[in-house]
């Protein structure tokens, strides 16, 4: 699993909740930085 790649389809994959975007990468960061 390349933590890159996780990250990005976290973040795209939480795109259809309504969630401000820092929240977004702060979540995906740190569950899979």
């Amino acid at each position: 699993m390349r933590p890159g790649t996780e990250g990005v389809k976290c973040i795209m994959g939480i795109l259809v909740v309504v969630i401000p975007f820092h929240v977004r990468i702060n979540f995906c960061w740190t569950f899979y930085h």
